[in-house]
């Protein structure tokens, strides 16, 4: 069973009399590795689930419970199939939201964004809100530009609105007005270290902001996050997308691509503290975990760790 993220030693993200509050939260899991060349991605929310995810958040004075994990078709094209699993995803992101719900998404590769902020903006019906995307890549590649191909290489492109029409319309019908679901205003964009100069030319020509590892280093998370939740709260409600290769590898060693140099414990820490009192904060999700190269349940324990410290007391906000 994952332990209590004070026994995980990550005391940072321990809160205290956690048993008192009024914190409840909607697990979505994405079983899913359709956009990534590596597999074990899919495994995620199945190896969470055995390891008791929702007991260890219990411990911690969270009310959790799985709605539904999601499965791929895996009928036709790669692009087709993750159409088709993020229509399904963002019906149920948008069910839970409608229901006041805080939600989490348990991927599955980071390709399953595409159907998490999509449900986000119709349960808005297509109001702005902000995003705070943290990654080592910038997911931000076009079928013209990628390398590889991989289409978690282009969640963050489709969500602007650039790439297959398949992806960045995924609840319109073919014949309609593409309409992007985010906004370049209300996004930004952490622990970025590992990218190509196609995508980079997109985000600085939609103006979106973009917290490299070098920035953080020198100013500080506190400092970065301050700006970054301003960023974000432009729009009211806003968001997170963790992919966990933002992290160190020493931290989170079970990810399908790691990269050196990622955000220590510290760094983690700063930029998870003030979710949970930040009103606005309506969901997130947590991508690319890879159990086949976890080592000790360690990356499982930080998704425990991590959920418990950001799922707000959603009647604490309302007052």
């Amino acid at each position: 069973m994952l332990m209590r993220s004070t026994e995980t030693g990550n005391e940072g993200f321990s809160r205290k009399n956690s048993a008192a509050l009024n914190r409840s939260l909607s697990l979505i899991g994405v079983a899913s590795t359709l956009g990534c060349p590596k597999p074990g991605c899919e495994q995620s929310p199945a190896q969470l689930i055995q390891l008791g995810l929702t007991d260890s958040l219990k411990l911690n004075g969270i009310t959790a419970y799985w709605q539904k994990i999601i499965q791929p078709s895996q009928q036709g094209s790669a692009t087709a199939s993750v159409a088709e699993l993020c229509r399904e995803l963002s019906d149920q992101v948008e069910a839970q939201l409608l229901h006041n719900q805080f939600f989490s998404v348990i991927g599955g590769d980071h390709s399953c964004a595409i159907g998490t902020w999509n449900g986000v903006q119709r349960a808005r019906h297509g109001k702005p809100f902000g995003l705070i995307w943290v990654d080592a890549h910038m997911d931000s590649h076009t079928p013209h530009s990628s390398y590889s191909g991989a289409l978690h290489g282009m969640p963050l492109a489709c969500l602007l609105g650039f790439g297959e029409a398949e992806l960045t319309n995924i609840s319109e019908p073919a014949t309609a007005i593409k309409r992007p679901t985010l906004q370049a205003e209300h996004l930004c964009l952490l622990g970025v270290r590992s990218y190509e100069a196609e995508e980079a030319e997109l985000l600085e020509n939609l103006g979106v902001r973009v917290f490299y590892m070098t920035e953080i280093e020198q100013r500080g998370m506190k400092a970065v996050m301050a700006e970054a939740l301003e960023i974000a709260n432009r729009a009211g409600d806003f968001g997170v997308s963790i992919d966990l290769d933002a992290l160190d590898p020493q931290l989170a060693p079970g990810v399908s691509i790691p990269e050196p140099g990622g955000l220590k414990l510290s760094d983690l820490n700063e930029l998870l503290k003030p979710l949970a009192k930040t009103p606005g904060f309506i969901g997130m999700e947590i991508a690319e975990f890879n159990p086949l190269f976890d080592q000790q349940h360690q990356t499982a324990r930080l998704i425990s760790a991590i959920l418990a410290a950001c799922t707000p007391d959603i009647q604490a906000q309302e007052r």
